[in-house]
């Protein structure tokens, strides 16, 4: 028998206390010292640490959506307009990513709402001659805007980050060198067993920008 069968939805949804994550890392813990065949325990963990791992993702994606609409309320008033404006795409982000094909639709949704965000800005800065890509094109206009130097760096080199990922990793390319060691700066071995680690990494990195850019405000 799969222990795993036995669970319903509603039954992950009350092993939390309360809405909150604790409840599950007593229980967590509590399984680690029970006396049980291992097979079993190992059953139990998975689905506990599948759970912690969805809360984490939902807390992650709440902030991000609430970051993205005072973005938006920002530069709307200051004449930038279509920006950070619709997170339908974002609830995507939710999607579990067990798999290495999990994380490349995943990776490919995060790169275009990022791009479909800052290509919005092309038309407020002049672009000097063999200047290309979304990313590069919000870094100028930061710089016009809050001088080199004026924000925190961290806002251009995460999504940069997150866009290695999608442009130097198959099926958009073969896996390239700049990807593998890209994987491995952001604390991941290469190849790559933990795609949900991996994919979580990007929504805290691009959160951590999305922040970064509210402190230019």
């Amino acid at each position: 028998m799969n222990l795993l069968e036995l669970f319903r939805e509603e039954d992950i949804e009350e092993l939390q206390i309360h809405e909150k994550r604790i409840g599950l890392y007593v229980l967590e813990r509590a399984i680690d010292r029970m006396d049980m065949p291992e097979k079993v325990k190992q059953q139990l963990q998975y689905v506990i640490s599948s759970q912690l791992h969805k809360d984490k993702i939902g807390s992650i994606l709440e902030k991000i959506v609430e970051a993205r609409r005072a973005i938006n309320t920002h530069y709307k008033a200051n004449g930038v307009r279509e920006v950070f404006e619709s997170n339908e795409k974002v609830i995507y982000l939710l999607n579990p990513c067990n798999t290495e094909s999990d994380f490349n639709s995943f990776i490919l949704t995060i790169s275009s709402i990022i791009d479909t965000d800052l290509s919005k800005f092309n038309s407020h800065v002049t672009i000097p001659p063999g200047l290309r890509g979304s990313i590069n094109i919000y870094e100028l206009y930061l710089n016009n805007t809050h001088g080199s130097g004026g924000f925190n760096s961290n806002i251009i080199q995460n999504l940069k980050d997150i866009n290695i990922l999608r442009s130097k990793k198959f099926p958009t390319h073969l896996d390239t060198p700049v990807w593998k060691e890209k994987v491995q700066e952001l604390g991941f071995e290469f190849p790559v067993k933990d795609w949900k680690g991996l994919s979580s990494k990007c929504l805290e990195i691009y959160l951590e920008s999305l922040t970064n850019i509210l402190a230019t405000f």
